[in-house]
Order: structure tokens, then C-alpha cells, then sequence
């Protein structure tokens, strides 16, 4: 099943609501991991993608990462209102993909603990995105 970035947000957004208030997540950490294909939504523009993301960030303290193959991340994530520090470029290969997954399981291990997100999280993801250009 594909769903679209503003289709998950909406669904993820409705899963708080409706749960009980003792099982709604104190911090959300939404990430979005693309390859740069395109999967337009016919329900959901990318200017209405913003004000989704915008709003659960602003409202409900929800954060964002943004990780891109074949795309300019930090632009396309700045286009959806989520910050540069907040994206990364990656090779969408197994090394790549491997990297992405580690990087992000420390963060989520990390943020579940309350920690800040880190501005370090990507850097391993850069690292290798850079060696490899």
C-alpha cells in the first residue's frame, strides 16, 4: 500500500485524535524517506502538504526529517516547511540505505528518551553522501 506524504500525516494526525489520551505519544517523530520518484497526490497539494506539517509541528510539537535520493532534500523538504537541519541527501542503494537506517534508529532511540533531536543526527548520512558523489 502507497500512501502519500499528506495521506500519512492526515492518518497518523487521526490516530492521536482518536486514541485514548493515556496512549497518544508525548513527542512524535515523523519521518519522510524518499527516492525522488515522483508520486504526486491528487488529494493532497504540496502547498496543503506544508500547512499539515506546519500545524502538527506548531500545535502538537511534532518533528520532522526529510531523507532524499535523486532530489535536492534540503530544497524539496524547505518546500514542504520542514527545516534544512531537518533533511539530508542519500544514496539509495544498500550502503546508502544502511547508513539512512542507522542514523535514524540512533535518533529514534535518542528522541524517545526525550532527548533533543540532535543537529549531528544526519552527519553520518552526510558523510557518506559526500565520499560517494
Amino acid at each position: 500500500m502507497s500512501l502519500s506524504i499528506g495521506g500519512a500525516i492526515h492518518h497518523i494526525g487521526n490516530i492521536h485524535k482518536y486514541a485514548r489520551e493515556e496512549d497518544v505519544p508525548e513527542h512524535t517523530l515523523f519521518v519522510i524517506m524518499t527516492d525522488g520518484m515522483e508520486n504526486a497526490s491528487r488529494i493532497y497539494s504540496s502547498n496543503k502538504v506544508k500547512k499539515m506539517i506546519e500545524r502538527q509541528k506548531n500545535r502538537y510539537g511534532w518533528e520532522f526529517l526529510f531523507i532524499g535520493a535523486n532530489i535536492d532534500s534540503v530544497e524539496t523538504a524547505k518546500h514542504f516547511g520542514i527545516n534544512s537541519d531537518r533533511s539530508v541527501n542519500y544514496h539509495a542503494d544498500g550502503q546508502g540505505t544502511a547508513v539512512v537506517f542507522d542514523a535514524v534508529s540512533k535518533t529514534v532511540c535518542n528522541f524517545r528518551k526525550s532527548r533533543p533531536l540532535s543537529s549531528s543526527w544526519s552527519d553520518e548520512i552526510d558523510k557518506d553522501y559526500e565520499s560517494r558523489k
